[in-house]
């Protein structure tokens, strides 16, 4: 049976909760930004969180996206490593009820974890130890799920370690060589700093489409964004450069096409960018033009900062459909 998209990513278990500014401050946390901790470090942060005021929910860039995709009615698979510990058995658990085939490998360790500290402005800031997700082998990448798929989908998050740096360029090697598309989301503005020369091999030769957020696409270009999606679209088909509230900017051939914000009353940003991927590849999965794909993704990437974690319990499907249908 041929899947739509098959993904590796860090299985994390989200730990959500709202901090002031300040708080962060306190614990030395860039807000905004993804911090990559060892076990200690999210161990002092875990002790100095308010236990009655958190919400736990499976998470990781590279299943939210595919979750997403589930709830649109495409087959999906995620690879990926958790501990044989209580985090690990829910978020197994969690992605086949999402719809999703989980390939997860688990083995003695910790389950990664994220914690994600909400502030007023709803902006989202990540303390992460990532566990056992980083050990993913490339011996444990089923060969066969990835040459029946149309789409491999892969974050630079993945690239940032050894083990799922040799799992990735394993799994894009047989993409390539079998026609699938590669889909790569720049993921992180760290990620970008520590891997750039990387990415941009990655990007030259396997990208089919590269997608960024304006922060990401500044540390790999140095360029606003109107300047940086023409950097960037150099070799790949497809250029993607969200802008938060104000859209998207998507470019193909040459041309370029401004997608509009969707207004929205944002809580939490967590997950907007993974659930923004899954609606633009399900626009390419069904055929809609590039325009049409963005405006889906555009929306229901405002939907999910509507709430609290980084996944919708319901998908807009009316909605979606009459974005399908007010096609121009």
């Amino acid at each position: 049976m041929a899947h739509d998209v098959v993904s590796l990513g860090n299985p994390l278990m989200d730990i959500l909760i709202d901090v002031e500014e300040g708080f962060l401050k306190e614990l030395n946390l860039v807000k905004g930004n993804m911090h990559l901790l060892d076990e200690k470090q999210i161990a002092e942060i875990e002790n100095k969180l308010d236990q009655n005021n958190i919400k736990l929910a499976p998470g990781g860039s590279e299943a939210n996206t595919l979750s997403a995709l589930s709830m649109l009615g495409h087959k999906v698979v995620f690879f990926g490593k958790v501990g044989q510990d209580n985090y690990g058995e829910t978020y197994h658990k969690k992605l086949l009820e999402d719809g999703v085939l989980s390939k997860v490998v688990k083995v003695d360790g910790i389950t990664g974890k994220a914690i994600t500290f909400i502030t007023p402005d709803s902006e989202r800031t990540f303390a992460t130890h990532l566990g056992v997700s980083i050990l993913l082998e490339d011996t444990e990448i089923n060969e066969a799920d990835i040459m029946e798929a149309k789409y491999l989908h892969v974050t630079a998050y993945m690239l940032n370690g050894e083990p799922t740096r040799k799992a990735s360029m394993k799994a894009m090697d047989i993409a390539k060589n079998n026609n699938v598309k590669i889909c790569l989301d720049l993921a992180d503005p760290n990620m970008v700093k520590a891997n750039k020369d990387l990415l941009k091999s990655v990007i030259d030769e396997y990208a089919n489409i590269v997608i960024a957020n304006e922060n990401e696409a500044k540390e790999f270009t140095g360029q606003e964004p109107e300047q940086a999606i023409n950097t960037l679209s150099e070799t790949a088909e497809i250029t993607i450069i969200k802008l938060g509230k104000e859209g998207s900017l998507i470019k193909s051939n040459g041309r370029i096409i401004k997608i509009p914000g969707f207004k929205a009353n944002a809580i939490d940003t967590t997950g907007a960018g993974d659930t923004y991927t899954a609606g633009f590849l399900y626009g390419l999965l069904n055929d809609l033009d590039l325009e049409t794909s963005g405006k889906i993704a555009s929306f229901i990437a405002s939907k999910v900062v509507e709430v609290k974690g980084a996944r919708l319990d319901n998908m807009p499907t009316d909605d979606i459909n009459r974005l399908k249908n007010d096609r121009s």
